[in-house]
């Protein structure tokens, strides 16, 4: 299920993170009163109307649940994206690029750098021959009647 967020505006990203970044920093709970804190500065502080039809809006105005959408969708990201980071920095896989990782050539896998040998591709067993049915017997012709 996709959740709406409308923090949309690389300004609003990075604000968004900033002001939750400060507010996780400070010591302060992430729950919804937090979440209303935010809303009310993010509102009060940070938005600013256009002067002019030229002008663009690059931070709207949000409710307390836009806020709450996003963190949620932003944690996920930040976890996944954290992850990522720590796999990435996993000897395995330091090792997997510097040796430009794994080869595979006509069904033969070769991991290299790491000490190991080629290990054939096991061969695909033979498939079974197709058996056809046996053609329908021909047609049974009925004898004439005899004649009266």
């Amino acid at each position: 299920l996709r959740t709406y967020t409308p923090v949309a505006t690389k300004e609003e990203r990075g604000l968004f993170k900033k002001m939750l970044q400060e507010t996780i920093g400070s010591g302060h709970p992430v729950n919804r009163d937090t979440f209303h804190n935010l809303t009310m500065e993010w509102n009060g502080q940070h938005v600013e109307l256009p002067n002019s039809k030229q002008e663009k809006v690059r931070i709207f105005p949000k409710y307390v649940l836009h806020l709450l959408n996003h963190y949620k969708k932003w944690r996920l990201t930040n976890k996944t994206m954290s992850a990522i980071t720590e796999a990435n920095e996993s000897p395995v896989v330091r090792a997997l690029k510097h040796n430009k990782g794994i080869r595979v050539e006509q069904g033969t896998y070769t991991l290299h750098g790491l000490g190991t040998t080629t290990a054939h591709k096991p061969a695909d067993p033979p498939l079974p021959p197709v058996m056809m049915p046996p053609p329908p017997p021909p047609p049974v012709m009925m004898p004439p009647p005899p004649p009266p």
